[in-house]
């Protein structure tokens, strides 16, 4: 007879690599201006394609986005500049890309993306009739306070709606779910916090309500890095979280998503600490990791330093496990 520990001990599947797997609730919280939407339209649009977000490797599934802010053209605008930069074909609806919006101004006869009923008031049932068509969907909600309706600053009311989620989640464990909120401003008196080196802190000065943030299961950030360049950043649940730097692409009101930046796009005394730039700098330019381990750099250092710059990419790794410094000086 099988006991409890026989069962499955492996991580789910990701959804995307790095950010976030199934049966998990991921929160983003992005400044204003920082470009959230494009980017959660080109997730949706590369999650829908099985194409990388970023770099960062998708698994195709089904996406079913609620958009409550954003005016249809908006929303329309964003998936087509996105899907020509991804090579041209745009999502099925709602086939791929199971879209709902609050806003929207098209003719309901001329209209290919789904409207947002707004009478309809129990939105789990909502969710649960699109999960039965796509038991493994990626779900984003744009904001979440508007879905749900509830106080953000009340925490037995956050903790109700996540309890909704999460029993849901039983039902379709396969299912992943994105949500956004929108950040308190910052207060100009006190230090503000970098979200490459303090993701935690960072993302406690513009949560406002960290009952959001604390239930979920992926705590993410979005914030400009250095001049035209974004930073994604945050905390996951038992597990590192790898930043990802991104530059726009296209105009900056008309955004056709985001790219991963290249090492020599970098301002790396900012990417990296004074103490991580000296550790990399003792570092052979081609190593293995238990040659130098302790003997260069301290072993758990030397962990922390590896992941930070290959996400970074100062460092790749070869199939035969060796590290390899980038040239930064083209």
């Amino acid at each position: 007879m099988k006991s409890y520990f026989d069962g499955p001990n492996k991580r789910p599947p990701e959804v995307v690599e790095g950010l976030i797997r199934e049966g998990q609730i991921a929160v983003l919280g992005g400044t204003y201006g920082v470009g959230k939407s494009p980017a959660i339209a080109q997730l949706a649009v590369c999650v829908s394609k099985g194409k990388p977000f970023c770099s960062r490797k998708t698994d195709r599934r089904r996406v079913i986005m609620f958009d409550l802010e954003n005016d249809g053209d908006v929303c329309r605008g964003n998936i087509h500049r996105i899907s020509q930069e991804l090579g041209g074909r745009l999502p099925r609806v709602p086939d791929d890309l199971d879209i709902h919006l609050a806003h929207d101004r098209t003719p309901p006869k001329q209209r290919r993306l789904s409207a947002f009923d707004y009478d309809d008031r129990d939105h789990i049932k909502l969710l649960e009739s699109r999960l039965k068509k796509a038991p493994n969907a990626l779900i984003i909600i744009d904001p979440v306070e508007l879905f749900f309706e509830f106080d953000k600053l009340n925490g037995r009311d956050v903790l109700r709606q996540y309890k909704r989620l999460r029993a849901l989640s039983v039902d379709y464990p396969c299912a992943a779910y994105l949500l956004t909120f929108n950040l308190r401003k910052r207060d100009r008196r006190t230090r503000k916090a970098d979200l490459l080196q303090e993701p935690r802190d960072w993302l406690d000065e513009v949560a406002g309500s960290m009952d959001i943030m604390n239930r979920s299961d992926v705590r993410i950030g979005m914030d400009f890095y250095d001049e035209d360049i974004r930073i994604i950043n945050g905390v996951r649940r038992n597990e590192d979280f790898d930043p990802l730097l991104i530059k726009p692409i296209g105009k900056p009101d008309a955004l056709a998503g985001f790219r991963r930046v290249k090492p020599r796009e970098l301002n790396i005394l900012r990417a990296l600490t004074k103490r991580q730039r000296e550790q990399l700098a003792v570092l052979p330019d081609r190593f293995r990791f238990e040659a130098v381990a302790d003997k260069l750099v301290p072993r758990a250092s030397l962990y922390r330093l590896i992941n930070r710059a290959k996400s970074l990419r100062l460092l790749k790794q070869a199939d035969d496990g060796r590290y390899r410094k980038a040239d930064v000086s083209r």
